[in-house]
């Protein structure tokens, strides 16, 4: 799909020549012996009012996506500064205890993809909940079991945001596919149909400005 107008254009030029032909008996009754009868006409404003739905449709979807983008990325950062904060803690706590480094994941660097800092924070909220001596230790430091909880929850909620945006990201692309075809199958008529008023009207240049053509 490429034109020269925007989506709003087009649809705003198909609205204006579909509406005045239907609604002015003189354009219509002339456009009716080029076969544009009412009966036409309605297949036109048919294609036109399915255009204009599935624009604000897919207007729709994609507003319900960048509000779980926003939703998840506020969440994300929420958790990942939880959680570097409560690493940094822990290499202190066991700095001198190299097997729970390991079991918590504490060497290395932090992942930068989604899905690794996901999988790393799993290791260390689900290890970290279920070792005593763990709990115990970073107790000290003022990370409670139920802090502990409270971040896995909040890490749990960051698979369900993900998952939620995946979903509007695939619901808005389908909703523009849609779009696009109702647009395209709109255009095609309204082209034909501008096509024909043009030599219809060619000696009438009130009634093509009626039509929104301007010679």
């Amino acid at each position: 799909m490429s034109y020269n107008q925007s989506i709003e254009e087009i649809l705003n030029s198909a609205e204006l020549a579909i509406n005045n032909t239907i609604n002015n008996a003189e354009l219509l009754e002339t456009m009716a012996l080029y076969g544009y009868d009412l009966t036409e006409m309605n297949i036109g404003k048919s294609l036109l009012e399915t255009a204009k739905d599935l624009y604000n449709e897919q207007k729709r979807e994609y507003s319900e996506q960048y509000e779980a983008s926003e939703e998840l990325d506020s969440a994300l950062e929420s958790i990942k500064k939880l959680y570097i904060r409560h690493v940094k803690l822990s290499r202190i706590a066991f700095e001198e205890n190299p097997s729970i480094w390991t079991e918590l994941g504490l060497n290395g660097s932090r992942k930068k993809s989604f899905s690794g800092f996901v999988a790393q924070a799993n290791l260390f909220y689900d290890n970290a909940k279920t070792n005593e001596t763990v709990k115990t230790e970073l107790a000290k430091l003022s990370i409670t079991e139920e802090k502990l909880n409270e971040a896995h929850l909040l890490l749990q909620n960051i698979t369900q945001l993900s998952a939620k945006q995946e979903k509007e990201k695939s619901e808005a692309q389908q909703a523009t596919e849609l779009r696009d075809k109702a647009i395209d199958e709109m255009n095609d008529w309204t082209s034909k149909f501008l096509k024909v008023a043009r030599i219809a009207f060619e000696d009438d240049p009130q009634k093509l400005e009626a039509l929104g053509i301007v010679i």
